[in-house]
C-alpha cells in the first residue's frame, strides 16, 4: 500500500491520478467523489492562471486524498474536531511523508497551535476547500454565484484568518469564464439532432448547467488526452474546466 502512495505522488499527470486514487477509493472503501474531481481541477486552474509560486503536484495530491477518510454528512464537522489527527495517520499508512502529510491538513484550521507556521501550498488548500465548496450544491443549499462566494468568504472565515493567496483569489474569480458555450459547441459539432435551445442540447446529455463550470453525467463515454471516460462504468458526475474541454471528444452516447 505504501508503494500505491509514492505512485500516487509520482504521477505527474492529474488524469491518471485521479484514476489510481479512484481504484483506491474502491479498493478501502474511501471517500472520493466528483467534489474531489472538481476542486482538484479548480486548484490546477488556479496555479496556472495566477502563476502562484507554489509546489503544483504537492497541492494536486494533497486535494485528491485530504479527504479520503471524510464522512459525507452534517456529523462531518464534529468529526474532523476529534478525528483530524486520525486522518494525518492514515495518509502516513499508506506511505505519504510527514512532510506532505502535515501540508495536506491544512486545507483547515481546526486544532492548529498558536503561532503555526502554515504553508504556501497549505494556503491554497484551504482556499480551494472553502470557494469549491461554496460553488458546489448541497442537499440543504444550492452552490454560490463565485463573486458571491467570494464576498461571504471575506466577511467570515476569512476576515480574520490570514491566508496569503486570498487576494489572487479574488482576481482569479474576475477572470473565471463560465465552459458551458464551449460544451454546447462540441456536442452540436457531433450530433445532428435539431435542439431548439443551448439548455435543451445541456439536457439531451445529461449536463448540469452552472455558471462555473460543467458536469458530465451518465451515458456518455469520451476521452480526454489518451484516457477514455465511461461515466456508467465511473459512477459518479464529471466536472470538466476551461482547459480539459479543449481536449473533450465524444466517443459514444446512449442518449
Amino acid at each position: 500500500m505504501q508503494k500505491l502512495a509514492r505512485y500516487i505522488y509520482a504521477q505527474k499527470n492529474l488524469m491518471k491520478k485521479i484514476e489510481i486514487v479512484y481504484y483506491l477509493k474502491k479498493i478501502q472503501n474511501l471517500f472520493f467523489d466528483n467534489s474531489v474531481i472538481f476542486k482538484a481541477e479548480l486548484a490546477r486552474m488556479f496555479i496556472d492562471s495566477m502563476c502562484l509560486d507554489v509546489d503544483k503536484n504537492l497541492v494536486l495530491t494533497s486535494v485528491l486524498v485530504y479527504s479520503l477518510k471524510k464522512v459525507n454528512s452534517p456529523q462531518e464537522k464534529s468529526r474532523i474536531l476529534t478525528e483530524k489527527e486520525r486522518d494525518r495517520e492514515y495518509l502516513k499508512k499508506i506511505g505519504f511523508t510527514d512532510e506532505f502529510c502535515k501540508v495536506a491538513m491544512e486545507y483547515n484550521r481546526i486544532n492548529e497551535p498558536e503561532g503555526y507556521t502554515r504553508s504556501k501550498e497549505g494556503d491554497v488548500l484551504e482556499l480551494v476547500e472553502n470557494f469549491g465548496g461554496m460553488l458546489l450544491h448541497r442537499e440543504d443549499r444550492l452552490g454560490f454565484a463565485p463573486k458571491e462566494a467570494i464576498e461571504i468568504l471575506e466577511n467570515s472565515r476569512f476576515k480574520n484568518n490570514n491566508n496569503q493567496y486570498f487576494e489572487d483569489l479574488k482576481m482569479f474569480v474576475d477572470v473565471f469564464e463560465s465552459v458551458q458555450g464551449k460544451i454546447i459547441k462540441i456536442i452540436k459539432d457531433f450530433d445532428t439532432n435539431t435542439y431548439d435551445s443551448d439548455e435543451e442540447v445541456l439536457a439531451a446529455y445529461n449536463i448540469v448547467k452552472n455558471t462555473s463550470y460543467a458536469i458530465l453525467k451518465n451515458r456518455l463515454i469520451f476521452k480526454l488526452n489518451d484516457c477514455v471516460i465511461d461515466l456508467d462504468k465511473l459512477g459518479f458526475e464529471y466536472s470538466l474546466s476551461d482547459e480539459m474541454i479543449r481536449s473533450f471528444e465524444i466517443i459514444n452516447s446512449n442518449v
